[in-house]
């Protein structure tokens, strides 16, 4: 075989091996499947109801800091919830009576109860006397 001959069949070979690693090298075999997108999210409900029973707390706890870091008031019309973050807003409802509160406080700690509202929240509601009551709670946006 002539020496241009040698020359160029290295030449091929050269070219056929260096295709062969980069193909390698960047998984280019062939076409993978067509990624599908996303699913779409799930549509988040409109509004939030919780439904229990709720007690107040007052006086003795005023000025106190709350969970929330802020001074607690009994005048203000603020709530305390075990688990909604500080700052959410709830309309609360009992009787055909409503109350707009903000969570200002971790609490109740008494099993049964789920919330937790100020004086003048629960007053609204209910008479203080009545202690605890049967409440529809809604989480505002």
């Amino acid at each position: 075989m002539p020496p241009e001959a040698r020359n160029a069949e290295r030449t091929l070979l050269g070219v056929l091996l260096l295709l062969i690693v980069l193909a390698a090298i960047t998984g280019f075999t062939r076409p993978g499947p067509v990624a599908e997108a996303d699913p779409p999210a799930p549509e988040r409900p409109e509004r939030v109801e919780l439904f229990g029973v709720a007690s107040w707390y007052g006086e003795w706890f005023r000025g106190r800091t709350t969970a929330c870091g802020e001074p607690y008031d009994p005048d203000g019309l603020t709530a305390a919830h075990r688990d909604l973050p500080c700052g959410t807003r709830l309309r609360v409802e009992h009787g055909g009576r409503g109350v707009t509160v903000t969570v200002t406080d971790r609490g109740p700690f008494v099993e049964g109860r789920f919330l937790d509202l100020s004086r003048a929240a629960f007053a609204r509601l209910a008479p203080l006397a009545e202690g605890l009551i049967e409440v529809r709670t809604m989480v505002l946006k």
